[in-house]
């Protein structure tokens, strides 16, 4: 089948980018042959001016028209365009105009604002469909579940199958252990400060944590637990770290897990595994990923046996209300649940300094106030920055600072290139080098 992805960047976010250059090398990966779209000639200061912004839309789509003039679209039976920011826009446009829309599918990161009416939007399938801003529509996450289901693609992405997605679950691959009292969210040597996250106070003033902990309970058939979160947000270390601290207050659970997705999670393989997990745990992540057959197995389990273990479901927000909203016997087997919020920006900046320690660097003021520029433009449209995001801009800080170049070169010249710690300073440089 052929296949081609195209990648849109934005103003300053270039292909080169960790978001875009790891998205074009998976893609790649998986046979899509990549198209870079590669702009010049923006504006100077166009955030919050209407006028230079709709300038620099009209210069990203004539330039990425006339790079993609060759190209037949209908030649391709799957076709993916990758955006960010500016580059969404043109990608949605596109897309609208080409013969071949129906196959396109536009995965986005934050975009700005649409400069179209909500009517060219929905005829154009714009990418910005997707921004976290827009509200939840529960009928359009059902049928992003069936379709996940089902083994097609989410809107705005793009599902790559391994002989993993549908192997019975394997205890010898999956089980780990948890030693009483083990801290399982800190990897052996490292240094990072992870912060606790999904510690939301309830109406009595009590974290969810705390709520959750006290709820947890071996019985299969109550005391399981929800856990939400977006990407990278830590809801599979979370779900470790309740399970140690559990086995510090229930001595019955003997520490052994099992862990899998919601697509590799069928009748026939839970029915298999569940039996082997007595006093045990298993974790499921993307949990809207089950079939309808594997959720009824797994209510069936659950409620219909018993057995003495603990699952957790893991998904985002949206996802898991609307699995909950159409599997309502979930919710009298799954009485704790705990929703990991965004991170605020203190946490995210200390989160930064600490993980730039951990690679042998630090970040001076300057650095800091760069970080925190480009946090704050990624949170435009209510985006919720995630760990894995800080870690990347810190890595992409990382790779800068040691790149020989003229500007690298002065710098040296004329700052110290090392704290009082021996450990490489990054500067507001290394952060801002569009």
């Amino acid at each position: 089948m052929s296949r081609l992805a195209v990648i849109f960047p934005g103003i300053g976010y270039t292909a080169d980018k960790p978001l875009l250059h790891y998205s074009r090398r998976i893609a790649a990966g998986h046979g899509y042959e990549t198209r870079i779209m590669a702009y010049k000639g923006f504006p100077e200061k166009i955030r919050g001016d209407r006028s230079r912004m709709e300038q620099s839309f009209q210069i990203a789509l004539d330039q990425s028209r006339n790079m993609l003039a060759d190209i037949d679209f209908t030649e391709y039976e799957d076709i993916l365009f990758i955006g960010k920011s500016i580059g969404t826009i043109a990608a949605a446009k596109i897309a609208s105009e080409s013969p071949a829309r129906d196959r396109i599918q536009e995965s986005a990161g934050p975009a700005v604002r649409h400069p179209y009416s909500a009517g060219e939007r929905r005829r154009g399938r714009s990418a910005d469909r997707e921004s976290s801003t827009r509200p939840w529509n529960a009928e359009e996450v059902r049928e992003a579940m069936r379709k996940s289901r089902s083994g097609g693609a989410l809107p705005g992405s793009f599902v790559v199958a391994s002989e993993r997605d549908t192997a019975p679950i394997d205890l010898s691959e999956y089980t780990a252990s948890i030693p009483p009292g083990g801290d399982t969210h800190r990897l052996p040597g490292a240094r990072v400060f992870m912060p606790s996250v999904g510690s939301e106070n309830t109406e009595s003033g009590r974290s969810q944590e705390e709520v959750a902990l006290e709820g947890m309970n071996m019985d299969s058939y109550t005391g399981n637990v929800i856990i939400t979160g977006d990407e990278g947000s830590g809801t599979l270390r979370k779900a470790r770290e309740m399970l140690s601290r559990f086995r510090e207050i229930d001595h019955t659970f003997v520490g052994k897990i099992a862990k899998t997705t919601g697509r590799q999670a069928t009748p026939g393989a839970l029915r298999k595994a569940v039996p082997n997990l007595e006093y045990g745990a298993m974790i499921i992540e993307h949990a809207s990923g089950m079939s309808s057959d594997g959720i009824a197995a797994l209510i069936e389990l659950l409620t219909g046996e018993e057995h003495k273990i603990i699952v957790f479901l893991i998904d985002k927000k949206t996802y898991m209300d609307a699995l909950l909203h159409d599997y309502r016997k979930l919710r009298r087997a799954f009485t704790a649940r705990i929703d990991i919020a965004a991170l605020s920006m203190d946490v995210l900046l200390h989160y930064a300094e600490e993980y730039a320690l951990s690679q042998e660097h630090s970040i001076d003021d300057s650095g800091m106030d760069a970080l925190s520029y480009r946090l704050e433009h990624m949170q435009e449209d209510g985006h919720s920055v995630t760990l894995e995001e800080v870690r990347a801009l810190v890595d992409e800080a990382v790779y800068f600072s040691g790149q020989k170049s003229p500007g690298n070169f002065f710098r040296r010249l004329t700052r110290k290139r090392y704290d009082s710690n021996n450990m490489v300073i990054l500067r507001d440089s290394d952060f801002l080098h569009d």
